[in-house]
């Protein structure tokens, strides 16, 4: 049995596991237990004076079968009896073995019997038993066997490295190592020589470019016959200077470089991987395999949990963060992906008790996240659970956000609280010292050794009086118990003082506003004063942000992630709603989506634009559905969730808002929350029910290049990939009103219309009179509205521009915006008023301004384009020769009106 050890590995080598190896190794087992019976048989016949050598045999066999070296004792004690001769055919493997038993000492002791000139290592193993027991000759050693190297080859360039990164403390000193290299002609190859320099490069923090200058050195010096060791740490170094590209380049050529390939080769690559963005699919398999292969690296577990929660694969998560067990931060956020994977899988006992660790060992989790798992436990019905994490942050009275929490979850705690009798370990006190109050005193065992006040108040029930030594005074004082409460009740009592006497910024409640019965005038003027900057800001922030979405230069998308954090089902319902600050669902006109063949057989993806509308039209008005409906699964698990939040939540009566110097109250009625939970659950039925959904591991790598820097924008990112992705993959066609999806959609090879555009097609019977008025009533902008449509709903208004009759002039004049040509059907409206028998002069007139007005304000006001709209009114009235002059005039009321609106608002209508 030949067994082989190399030392430039030692740190990789582990404690081999008996039961596991013997279960994957039987042909292992088999010569072990063949190697048991030889040497039994050789005890007892004349060649028992070999036993020396079978007995090591034997143990060594064993102990790298097993991991156990007492089957060695044997061999040990005969060891020592050996001629100093025969010592030599065992010394240096046994030198080893003991190393790998972590038996350090016994090696060096070992080793001074060992002829150096026999074994050239000697000196790099004793280094490696210095290191272990701290020894600090362990420096000396390794430079003297790295003095006696012949040269750096393929295996003693490791050695190398060690010396440098961990016996050096300058890059001075490190660069005089690699010079003496040179002057003993150990670097026969250059690159072994720019390697190395490269690599003290990277141990400086402002060397990026000497790293680049040694790496250009380097590079052109790599031929085909490069060892593979050499290979492997050039791509690491191109790694290390972030390029990856050039790296995984340079490795892809390592398995066919001469020389074995060393372990770490793998972790080059898939690190490559993951900074490339590329094949996450496959990254995610390999990071798998490198867990169960090579046990837990922090590095590759928080990636494996960051593409499975873009999966929302919750069981992985689950499975990786119970791998890593205790050997996790805060910052790596592990332990909150656990949590947050089985409050998903809805597993309230695994959570409990998971909770219950964070609340023993909270450093786990940052602020963040323990006000977080808190806000978990309480929803979990876990309260007394949830206020034991918060209840040390909101100790801390400067902590406003803890305190806030704290005391809110008090205040929704309806379970009667009995207060202690007596003052004791675990309670809150508060007390007067000669009629005077200091903070509550909250017991426990640590305070009763340091502080004096507290002895006193054990046993003490409310009312009680007793003198006590004043500690600055010298002398008596009357101590007075005013309250005793447990810790929760005694926190909550003095945050709600603070509140009372206004000592702390915390939220609304805090805010004094002058009198205890304060008129919206009051709350007016105090809000603006305390919100009011940040307040503005933000509604600035928004309002140019909806003055883009007009104008086509940012999507749905965008308004959903920036105002609505990411909700886009209450995005939807806001721009749907016909509010005054609502700019409406602005939409690509139908004629931009060409026709698509045989639409009715084809599947159909939906998306947050479309879904709520096809539910709400199919439930109104009994639309047939298409026979194949897809919906991304991240749309219904987020469905779920919002289920779930409303159903815990409790009714909201008021929310405020501040637009420019005017407070807003919003009052909801009571029973909106039970109106906005049924939709939720009924909506979330219908998909359920209607629509097919999976999730497409495809999407990783688009999430993964995406630039959004917030956890809301990722995992909106999210939802958008995987929407634009299936319908892809299902070879659909995707159904939205949002120009950021449609675009991704069609660069992954789906079909794509806009929700009028589908309507149309898959409808045209129901289209004209059911479903475009539907959309009008929904302030939908951007449809595409024919003259005689406008006047139709104009005439259903009583010849006024209202209700639809207003959203339609919106949506016509809007295409002026794209289609200049669209004038010539304004054109042909302005004479339908005109020449109408059913209106005075004076009313066509004023509607026949309003809609060229409006059309105008979409234009350039150039010369050029008075000269065009003005031929296109000519044609439409070519044979009416009696309404040239009041056409005239009308064109230049509507060019002046135009012109003023523009001047005021910046070309917008």
């Amino acid at each position: 049995m030949v067994v082989h050890l190399e030392f430039d590995r030692l740190p990789l080598i582990t404690q081999l596991d008996k039961v596991q190896l013997m279960t994957d190794r039987p042909h292992l087992t088999l010569a072990y237990q063949t190697l048991q019976r030889y040497t039994q048989l050789l005890a007892s016949t004349e060649k028992a004076p070999l036993l020396t050598h079978h007995y090591f045999v034997q143990g060594l066999a064993g102990f790298h079968l097993t991991g156990d070296i007492t089957e060695l004792a044997e061999f040990s004690r005969r060891f020592d009896l050996l001629p100093p001769a025969d010592k030599q055919g065992y010394v240096w493997q046994w030198a080893c073995t003991l190393f790998r038993a972590q038996e350090y000492q016994r090696v060096l002791d070992v080793l001074e019997e060992a002829d150096s000139t026999l074994f050239s290592d000697i000196d790099y193993i004793r280094y490696h038993a210095l290191f272990k027991l701290g020894d600090p000759r362990d420096k000396e050693t390794l430079n003297r066997h790295l003095e006696r190297l012949q040269r750096i080859d393929t295996i003693s360039f490791d050695r190398v490295l060690r010396y440098l990164a961990g016996h050096c403390t300058s890059s001075g000193e490190r660069n005089a190592v690699v010079d003496a290299c040179l002057t003993r002609g150990q670097l026969d190859d250059p690159l072994v020589e720019w390697l190395l320099r490269a690599e003290i490069a990277t141990q400086g923090t402002e060397e990026q470019e000497q790293l680049a200058h040694c790496l250009a050195q380097a590079e052109p010096l790599l031929q085909a016959d490069t060892p593979a060791v050499f290979r492997q740490h050039l791509a690491s170094l191109f790694q290390h200077a972030e390029n990856y590209t050039r790296s995984a380049e340079i490795l892809q050529g390592a398995e066919q470089a001469p020389g074995p390939v060393h372990p770490g080769v793998e972790i080059i690559r898939l690190r490559n991987q993951y900074h490339l963005f590329q094949n996450s699919g496959q990254l995610r398999d390999a990071l798998r395999a490198w867990r169960l292969q090579h046990g837990v690296l922090l590095e590759f577990c928080s990636w494996e949990v960051e593409l499975a929660h873009w999966l929302l694969d919750w069981e992985r998560i689950v499975e990786v963060t119970s791998a890593l067990k205790d050997s996790v931060t805060a910052k790596s956020g592990a332990r909150w992906a656990y949590l947050s994977a089985l409050y998903k899988l809805e597993r309230p006992e695994e959570l409990q008790i998971a909770l219950e660790e964070v609340a023993q060992r909270p450093e786990l989790l940052t602020f963040e996240q323990l006000l977080d798992a808190a806000a978990m436990a309480h929803h979990q019905g876990l309260t007394d659970l949830a206020l034991e994490l918060v209840f040390p942050l909101a100790m801390d009275p400067e902590n406003v956000t803890a305190r806030t929490r704290f005391f809110a979850l008090c205040a929704q705690d309806e379970r009667p609280r009995t207060p202690p009798e007596v003052g004791g370990v675990s309670t809150a006190v508060l007390y007067a010292l000669d009629g005077k109050r200091p903070r509550r005193l909250f017991i426990t065992a640590e305070l009763l050794e340091a502080n004096p006040i507290a002895k006193h108040l054990l046993g003490r029930r409310v009312g009680d009086a007793v003198e006590v030594e004043h500690g600055m005074r010298n002398k008596k004082a009357e101590l007075q118990v005013l309250e005793v409460n447990d810790f929760y009740g005694g926190l909550w009592r003095e945050i709600h003082n603070e509140i009372n006497q206004n000592d702390t910024a915390l939220p609304f409640e805090s805010i004094s506003f002058g009198t205890d019965n304060p008129t919206f005038e009051d709350i007016n003027r105090t809000l603006l004063e305390v919100l009011g900057e940040g307040q503005r800001a933000q509604q600035q922030h928004a309002k140019q942000l909806l003055d883009k979405y007009r104008r086509y230069e940012a999507t749905f998308f965008e308004v959903a992630a920036n105002l609505h954090k990411g909700n886009f089902l209450e995005a939807y319902h806001w721009l749907t709603s016909n509010r005054e600050d609502s700019p409406g669902l602005v939409v690509l006109s139908e004629s931009v989506f060409p026709p698509i063949e045989n639409l009715a057989s084809k599947p159909i993806v939906l998306d947050w634009s479309s879904l709520p509308l096809l539910y709400a039209l199919s439930t109104e008005q009994q639309l047939a559905l298409p026979p194949v409906l897809w919906i991304s699964q991240v749309v219904l698990e987020n469905l779920r969730e919002q289920v779930r939040e409303k159903r815990r939540s409790k009714p909201v009566e008021m929310s405020v808002e501040i637009v420019d110097e005017q407070v807003r109250p919003h009052f909801y009625p009571p029973e909106m929350h039970g109106r906005q939970l049924a939709y939720l659950e009924n909506l979330l039925a219908w998909a359920e029910t209607n629509c097919k959904s999976r999730l497409v591991p495809e999407k990783l790598d688009i999430i993964r290049q995406g630039k959004s820097k917030t956890e809301r924008q990722r995992q909106a990112v999210n939802y958008m990939a995987d929407t634009a992705c299936l319908a892809g993959a299902e070879h659909a066609v995707v159904v939205s009103d949002d120009a950021q999806l449609l675009e991704l959609a069609a660069k992954s090879g789906a079909k794509v219309l806009s929700a009028e555009a589908f309507l149309k097609a898959y409808y045209p019977a129901q289209f004209t009179t059911c479903l475009l008025p539907a959309l009008l009533s929904r302030s939908y902008i951007g449809l595409t509205i024919s003259a005689q449509a406008l006047l139709h709903t104009v005439r259903e208004a009583n010849f006024s521009y209202e209700g639809l009759a207003l959203q339609a002039l919106r949506n016509m004049v809007q295409r002026v915006f794209f289609a200049p040509e669209h004038l010539q059907e304004i054109a042909h409206f302005v004479r339908e008023i005109l020449t109408s028998s059913a209106l005075d002069s004076k009313t066509s007139r004023y509607l026949a301004i309003r809609v060229l007005t409006a059309a105008l304000c979409h234009t350039r006001l150039q010369e050029n384009t008075l000269s065009y709209v003005a031929t296109r009114l000519d044609r439409a009235f070519y044979l009416l020769p009696c309404y040239v002059e009041e056409v005239t005039r009308i064109l230049k009321a509507a060019w002046r009106l135009a012109a003023i609106v523009q001047s005021k608002h910046g070309k917008k209508p």
